[in-house]
């Protein structure tokens, strides 16, 4: 008998620095099959003001990957690439230079930039802590770190900091001069199917934070915004790192993360019963951009979120879970409906033997064979660097439907408010969903739930 086994799950590393750390990349398909990736490398920590972009080649559906070639390395740190093939066979990167600390105040000495607000914080800042209390790097490393910011006078800090994106025409051998973005997302933007580049992510405009949509018709030479909405009180800080991607039907889903700071609420997060932090919302447009619907939650908690379309049509979004009462992991989550409802309930799990919560980052692309080849960053072991992994997956099909209806199904809604206080509380701009009120009872909140 001639029997032939198909494993569902493909895994292996991919690229690895012993002494630094690799990760927080995109992968993306060329449009002759071949998988590309970028990625930041030779990070020291979470907060050091090193790291450089790199891209990687594989022509063998991930098995095998070229050596790196660096797309950009300036004397700060480069991070959170992303990547896209456009139409035209070229490829584009996009990264962002941070001088540093992610937090304020990694280090004293001349004073940090906070790209955040677009200042110099003081050299006095305090040094950065974990929930424990714990400094996050040694004496050793953050003595590194400070001479290495001492090079540099802040002027000259100002002319890296920023957002930025670089263009191959070689198939990703040499890459070109950067070239500056309006708005920044780990991911990259996404291509639409006339060629043109939408990117959807944050931004400073007048030194204040907005979400905003940037156009390119010439492959990141020029970007025009075409839409923005300001992210003006501590809950809209909280949106982060947005994706987006072109539906078969020409429709665009976007989706990111809200994770609000300085909660101000009288009553507190306990009040808002419908509320969790770092779920992932949705929004959508239909005319390329210019304007979006209200934000919906998904079921979905994780982060950061990447979008990708499925051969059959259906949307997959990958993310990064670090959830403190579940195994860290990488997952994805399948809407077989054009993103009117995500399958929950039959999450896919690409890994799931994370050490710690130094993961995430993961994007997905579909294979010619239908299945989905997933990157990600995560440490092998307790107490190693991050590197990058590779798992290659079948995806389910879609369910068939029961013939019983169910008691029971998790759907895309206008989430109600639970919370007291007085309406000038309610500053949510454009949060302000329909048949928002107050008052509403966790009796009568249950019997609006579909069934």
């Amino acid at each position: 008998m001639d029997v032939q086994i198909r494993a569902t799950t493909e895994r292996q590393p991919v690229y690895r620095q012993h002494e630094k750390s690799s990760g927080w990349g995109t992968v993306a398909k060329t449009s002759n099959g071949d998988i590309v990736a970028a990625f930041t490398a030779s990070r020291e920590g979470e907060d050091d003001p090193f790291g450089d972009i790199r891209f990687i080649r594989s022509s063998t559906d991930g098995r095998g990957w070229s050596e790196p070639v660096k797309v950009a390395d300036s004397p700060l740190s480069d991070r959170d690439a992303g990547i896209v093939a456009l139409k035209s066979g070229n490829l584009l990167v996009t990264w962002r230079t941070s001088a540093g600390p992610e937090a304020l105040g990694t280090f004293e000495p001349s004073g940090s930039l906070d790209l955040a607000r677009g200042v110099l914080m003081p050299a006095n800042a305090p040094v950065r802590v974990d929930a424990t209390g714990k400094v996050e790097a040694s004496p050793a490393e953050l003595a590194r770190w400070k001479a290495r910011q001492a090079e540099f006078t802040p002027d000259e800090l100002k002319q890296h900091v920023g957002f930025w994106c670089a263009l191959s025409e070689d198939g990703g051998k040499t890459w070109s001069a950067r070239m500056p973005t309006p708005v920044d997302s780990p991911h990259g933007p996404a291509v639409l199917r006339d060629g043109r580049l939408l990117y959807l992510g944050r931004t400073l405009i007048e030194g204040k934070p907005f979400l905003a949509a940037a156009e390119s018709k010439d492959e990141g030479q020029s970007w025009q915004i075409v839409w923005k909405q300001s992210l003006h009180d501590d809950e809209l800080l909280g949106i982060r790192e947005p994706h987006a991607v072109q539906c078969p039907d020409g429709k665009i889903i976007a989706v990111f993360r809200v994770s609000p700071r300085n909660w101000q609420r009288r009553g507190g997060e306990q009040s808002l019963h419908c509320y969790i932090s770092d779920k992932i919302w949705q929004i959508e447009s239909v005319d390329d951009g210019r304007t979006w619907t209200r934000p919906k939650i998904t079921p979905i908690w994780g982060y950061p979120p990447h979008l990708s379309v499925l051969q059959d049509g259906r949307l997959l979004c990958t993310y990064g879970y670090r959830h403190t009462f579940y195994p860290f992991s990488q997952k994805a989550c399948v809407s077989h409906d054009g993103g009117k409802t995500w399958d929950i309930e039959h999450e896919i799990t690409l890994r799931g033997d994370t050490w710690d919560a130094h993961l995430g980052y993961p994007s997905s692309v579909v294979m010619d064979d239908g299945a989905i080849l997933s990157l990600y960053s995560k440490n092998e072991a307790a107490g190693e660097r991050a590197s990058i992994e590779r798992t290659t997956r079948q995806v389910p099909p879609p369910p068939v439907p029961a013939k019983d209806r169910a008691n029971f199904r998790v759907e895309m809604a206008d989430p109600v408010l639970v919370a007291a206080g007085p309406l000038e509380e309610r500053r949510w701009g454009f949060y302000q969903f329909p048949g928002y009120r107050l008052g509403v009872t966790r009796k009568s909140l249950c019997r609006s739930l579909p069934v």
